[in-house]
Order: structure tokens, then sequence, then C-alpha cells
């Protein structure tokens, strides 16, 4: 259960998660929304996702709101769910991301090109002070932007890793990279979206997919 207001909460498909949100009195009523737009059926003060999928990936938020003489409406912050899944290729695991573009995140200076993407970070999974350990074994990583939001998307792959802040960079369109994994090293990995043409809408789903060996 995560009860609101996180700015970004990482799942991983097939998991069980609920939302929560606390109203100031019972007065008040809700409507969850995914990327700005009502969830129909959606009215209490939990969305519960029995089953998590990757297609659940985007921004929520919950209106809640009270009417008559005293009416109010208040938004929560949006959260930013990502949603991961692995499975098993032959002696590699892949692991599929899905997330959110979030054009309201803090910039994050790039430490890898200097093509104006840094002011189009909005993809950073597990999250902005969350990192992934590899599982134990596994020697190389390589990741690749899968996102499909149309023509003119430009972007760049960036992994960070943990203690060093070591920084590999994606090349190449779609944007990829393979880098050397180090025992006891944790990872975030970025997609910082280039600002010419204009970027993606707000929840437009962002994807990539990690391949570990």
């Amino acid at each position: 259960m995560i009860v609101l207001p996180p700015e970004q909460v990482a799942a991983v498909a097939g998991e069980h998660l609920e939302l929560r949100v606390q109203a100031p009195s019972r007065e008040y009523e809700f409507q969850w929304q995914k990327n700005g737009q009502d969830i129909k059926g959606e009215r209490g003060d939990i969305l519960d996702f029995k089953k998590v999928t990757l297609e659940n990936a985007g921004l929520y938020r919950c209106r809640i709101y009270r009417l008559g003489e005293t009416a109010e409406t208040i938004y929560t912050v949006p959260v930013a769910l990502f949603v991961t899944s692995r499975f098993l290729i032959l002696d590699s695991i892949h692991t599929p991301v899905a997330g959110p573009f979030q054009p309201n995140q803090p910039s994050l200076n790039s430490g890898c090109d200097s093509k104006n993407y840094t002011s189009y970070v909005r993809f950073i999974w597990p999250g902005p002070t969350v990192w992934y350990t590899p599982k134990a074994g596994v020697t190389t990583c390589t990741v690749t932007d899968t996102s499909s939001v149309g023509a003119g998307y430009s972007a760049q792959v960036e992994v960070v890793e943990s203690g060093t802040l070591k920084k590999f960079c994606g090349t190449g369109t779609p944007s990829s990279t393979s880098f050397p994994v180090t025992a006891g090293k944790k990872y975030q990995f970025v997609i910082f979206v280039h600002n010419t043409p204009p970027p993606p809408s707000a929840g437009q789903t962002l994807s990539l997919d990690v391949v570990w060996n």
C-alpha cells in the first residue's frame, strides 16, 4: 500500500498495489485520474491494482472534493508509477521497464551529452533516490530505449553507477549502451529527451529494455 503523496513508485508486474489518499473529513468525495483523465468507476479513497501490468505505468492523482455551500476541490500531487517485469531468454534476464514522461521534474545534467538534453530528463528508474541492485553473477548489461511515442522522438539513455557515479552513455537511434557490471554496485537508468522537437505529453509512456548477462 502506498499513501499519497510520494512522487514516484516502482512496481513489478503481477504484484498487488494500492494507492491511498486521506481526506480532511468524511464530507469529501474522490475521483482518481490517470494522465489527467478520470478513471471510470474509481471513486474511493483507494486505487487498487489487483495485478500491476506494464500498461498501468502513468501519472496518477486523486481529485478530492465536496459539494454544497462549502464546495472545495483538492488535487493530490501526481505520483509516477513505473512498472517493470522480468523474464528469461536463454542465459539473459530481460527487465522491461515502463514509466510516464514527467514534464515537471527538476532538471538533471547529463554526464554524456551536450546536445540540449539537460532540460528534459523526465525518466529515472528505479527513482531519483533509489538504485537497482543486479542479481549476483551478472557481469554485463545492455539497455535500449524502446519508447514508442511517435515521429520526431529523440532521446539518449544514460546509466549511472553508485559510488563512482560513473556514466555509461547511449548511442544511436534508438539509444542503447552496454557496460560491465561491477559486483556490489547499484545502478540508475535515465532517459534524456531532446528538447527539439517538442517532448512527449505528460504521462505518455517511455520504456527501456534492460538485459542482464
